[in-house]
Order: structure tokens, then sequence, then C-alpha cells
């Protein structure tokens, strides 16, 4: 689990507002509407390499909205990553979309009764990219004016606003909304933290590690400045898996001081054999960045580690 500052906005996010947008979108009166607007444009290049037709966007629409506003998804976007890619692929190696489909743009919005496999496979793209949105907890207002730029931006539309010029408050907007969402993911993760530092066997560290034992190692231990080589497998808090070389079938091998501070504490506490769960809280993890969409600023993390060796 290597460091790294992630960019909260490095993905693409999607036009998600259907014929009211291309006819006009919403009055920019105030300094934070322009900015949600403006932050829309900026994030809408990266939505060049599906080259979407105005009917498409209204599927994805329906995706984001759907994600965003937690609404009752209508698909499973993890189902639908192969079609996603294979989608991407095609549309960048090929010219712009086919052009039958600039006359679906009053076609339901609703995938689930659709018999288009590609409509389904344009709501989950909204859904997927609606994941790294949430991490700002939008209102539905707020989520109309990004979905405003993203359309001016991404159709090639007359923008509003020039968005270079709302960098600094892009970036003031994201570091408040950010910040606000990692105190609250550390409030729900304390409850977790308290549980398993008081489970049999546990130790709670000055840095909040909680450390449990598995099974016990014999062999060497590690120092911060050895290589070592293990198999891990990392959840959220609810369970959820994000990370596993188990599944991969294939341990990893890096240097102990260049990970996140908890396995740096946590593996020089383990003899080579052994296998022990590190419960991490998001300070010696990955902080109030986060990797989102799938590790929330914030948030707390429990990985399973087995220490297989020590490579000098």
């Amino acid at each position: 689990m290597k460091k790294g500052i992630l960019l909260l906005i490095t993905t693409a996010f999607v036009f998600a507002t259907g014929s009211s947008v291309c006819a006009g979108g919403p009055e920019l009166k105030t300094d934070e509407q322009k900015t949600l607007y403006a932050l829309g444009v900026m994030i809408s290049p990266s939505l060049t390499p599906f080259k979407l037709t105005p009917a498409e966007f209204d599927q994805v629409d329906t995706g984001l909205t759907d994600g965003v506003l937690k609404h009752e998804k209508k698909v499973d976007p993890d189902a639908y990553q192969t079609q996603i890619q294979q989608l991407m692929h095609a549309r960048s190696a090929n010219d712009p979309a086919p052009e039958q489909e600039k006359k679906g743009a009053a076609e339901k919005k609703d995938p689930s009764t659709s018999a288009a496999a590609d409509q389904k496979t344009l709501y989950a793209l909204g859904l997927v990219f609606s994941q790294t949105l949430g991490v700002f907890n939008l209102t539905e207002p707020e989520l109309k004016l990004v979905q405003a730029g993203l359309a001016d931006g991404a159709l090639n539309h007359e923008k509003k606003v020039d968005p270079e010029s709302f960098q600094p408050k892009i970036q003031q907007f994201v570091q408040t909304r950010v910040a606000a969402a990692a105190e609250q993911e550390k409030k729900g993760a304390q409850a977790f933290l308290d549980k398993a530092a008081a489970e049999k066997g546990a130790t709670k560290t000055d840095s909040g590690l909680v450390y449990s034992e598995i099974t016990p190692g014999k062999g060497a231990q590690p120092t911060a400045s050895d290589k070592v080589k293990v198999h891990y497998q990392g959840t959220l808090t609810d369970g959820t898996v994000f990370d596993s070389s188990v599944k991969r079938g294939e341990p990893v091998t890096f240097p102990l001081n260049q990970v996140i501070p908890c396995w740096t504490e946590g593996l020089q506490k383990m003899k080579v054999g052994g296998k022990s769960k590190l419960v991490c809280p998001s300070s010696i993890a990955y902080g109030d960045h986060g990797r989102p969409p799938t590790i929330k600023p914030g948030a707390a993390l429990v990985f399973e580690v087995e220490l297989l060796a020590i490579e000098k």
C-alpha cells in the first residue's frame, strides 16, 4: 500500500441535466454558483475519450444523479466495468459515436426498461463517476450547476465563465468539502476503532494502530529499512475488500519505509511466517485525502498481513 497524494478530480464526471441545460442552463448569480459551474467545465475534458452524443449524455445523466443523490441504483456498476472500458477504447480509436445515437435524445432514460445494453453501460458509467463526486456531498441544486458546466465543456457550448479564473475558488471549495467529509468519516469510524482495541489480544499503540496477532511467526523481525515480501487483504470498516494480493494470487515486495505509517509500524512487530491484523486510523493510513472513490477521506482501514520474507 504505497503512499501517494491523490488528486481528487483525476477521473471524469459526466453531463446530467438533459435538454434544459442545452437550452441555456441555470443562471449563475453568485460566486459559489459560478465556482460549481467552473468545476464542471474544468473536469469535462476527461469525457473526450467517450465521444458521447447528447442522447448518450442523457443515460449517463441518470446514473450520475442517482449515484450522487443516493437514489436507488438500476444496475450494479461493478458488473459493467468491462463494457465501460470497451466503450472508452472503442471511442478513442474510432470516429465520433454513430449518427443514429443523435436521434435518441427523446428515448426513455430508465435503462432498466431498455433492451439496449449500451444504455445500461452509459448509466453504469454515470454511477461510476458519481462515486468520486460523492466526497463533495453535493446538494441537488449544486449538482445541477456542476452538470451544467460539464455539459457546456463536453459538448463545446459557449462557456458562461472562464474556468481558469476560478481555479483558486475551485481549489478552496474542494479543500473545504474534503475536510468536512474527512471529519464526518473519522467520527463514524471512532466506534469501530474503539471496538477493535477492546478485542481480546489486541493492543493499541500511541499512534492509534490496533495490532492483533493472528498466527505467530518464528522468523526474524523486519526493521523500517528492510524490504519485505507479504500477502495481504485490505478492507473498509464495513468489510468491503478494496485490495488483496491474496485474490490476485501474487505476493508483493516493497521497502517498509515507503508504505503507509500503519504498515511501517505494524510489520515491525511481526516475525517471518506470522500473520496479523492491523486496524489503522486515517492518521496513519491515507489521511484526510483518502483515495477516492474507494477509500474515503478520513477512512479507517483494516489489513490482514502475512509476512512471508525479509529481503535485504
